[in-house]
């Protein structure tokens, strides 16, 4: 599970606005991915509507990331 999120007691839909797009969504995938040695097969957001995370998702599984 890749934990993508910034979270103050709930998530809030201004802190999804900073985190939920790329090239840093993307980007903090592939280092955690080169760090543990392990493709993530679930990314977890707030706020899925916000941002790139379904075109995230979507090309790391078109490029066999996941």
């Amino acid at each position: 599970i890749f934990n993508h999120f910034l979270t103050a007691v709930f998530g809030a839909p201004e802190l999804a606005e900073q985190v939920n797009y790329n090239p840093f969504l993307l980007d903090r995938i592939n280092e955690c991915e080169a760090f543990f040695g392990v493709p993530g097969n679930f990314v977890t957001v707030d706020f899925v509507d916000i941002g790139d995370a379904i075109l995230a998702v979507k090309i790391l599984n078109d490029t066999g990331g996941f």
